[in-house]
């Protein structure tokens, strides 16, 4: 029976849409699992440790990462970081769902040195260009640089799979000549044949994290303004939590009756 490891790249707790895919994975799989996380010490937990023992269909195991103060990305430079790396020598595979240029550098580097027979799959759940976002003064003067060198981390990956055609494309566009996989987000719940209409308000429902770039809310926000402002029968119910949330709550003061905020 082969094993996989699945590398997610935040705290499996924080139960966003990518950690919730490696749990979904190791119930869809039957195959032997060990999921390895960063102990990153996040603040919010949407899951505690009795709901993720009952999600989970493996073993869990923690291991800390150190951050690169100019790029922000995490790196495994820690004696549970290496141990867990040299670990991943045991598996037949290792998913690396953790987008951090050092940690797919040195899982990459340190199984081709030991010319190890686990295959390496590079899992994109994020848009591609988001990843190369430069996010401080520094990092935008040294982008460039940043970019050729990511670029190389993720093209020496023999095998990527990604969730939407956008990265698909790019990646394609990019010259990634190896193996590219293009298999969007399963659907975790059975369809309903029962589907109920309100024929009284026409409701727009949105549920996910409120991250402004990366969810979309900044477009959200724009949408939703111009659409009140032609048609004020609309209501918008919007339920989440993440950095967005003041600006939320500042429209749905101003838009009382159509914009309804679960945070």
């Amino acid at each position: 029976m082969e094993s996989l490891a699945i590398i997610t790249g935040a705290d499996i707790r924080t139960f966003g849409g990518g950690e919730r895919y490696a749990l979904e994975l190791t119930k869809r799989l039957k195959n032997n699992f060990t999921i390895s996380y960063f102990s990153r010490r996040e603040k919010v937990h949407r899951i505690n440790d009795a709901q993720l023992g009952n999600m989970l269909s493996g073993k869990l195991h923690y291991f800390n990462a150190i951050r690169i103060p100019i790029s922000g990305d995490w790196a495994p430079l820690t004696s549970s970081g290496i141990k867990m790396i040299l670990n991943l020598r045991k598996f037949d595979t290792v998913y690396i769902m953790d987008h951090s240029l050092p940690t797919i550098a040195l899982i990459t580097f340190l199984l081709r040195m030991g010319r190890a027979k686990t295959r390496i799959i590079l899992g994109i759940h994020s848009p591609l260009h988001l990843l190369l976002q430069e996010k401080n003064i520094v990092k935008k003067l040294l982008f460039p640089i940043y970019k050729r060198i990511y670029k190389f981390v993720i093209f020496s990956v023999p095998n990527i799979h990604v969730i939407n055609s956008e990265s698909y494309q790019l990646l394609k566009f990019e010259g990634y000549k190896k193996n590219l996989f293009f298999i969007p987000n399963f659907i975790y719940i059975k369809r309903s044949h029962k589907i109920k209409k309100n024929k009284n308000k026409f409701v727009v429902l949105f549920v996910g994290r409120l991250q402004e770039y990366e969810k979309g809310i900044d477009l959200l926000l724009r949408i939703i303004e111009k659409i009140i402002n032609k048609n004020k029968e609309i209501i918008f119910d919007i339920v989440g939590s993440g950095e967005a949330k003041d600006r939320i709550l500042r429209l749905s003061k101003r838009y009382r009756k159509n914009v309804m905020a679960s945070l």
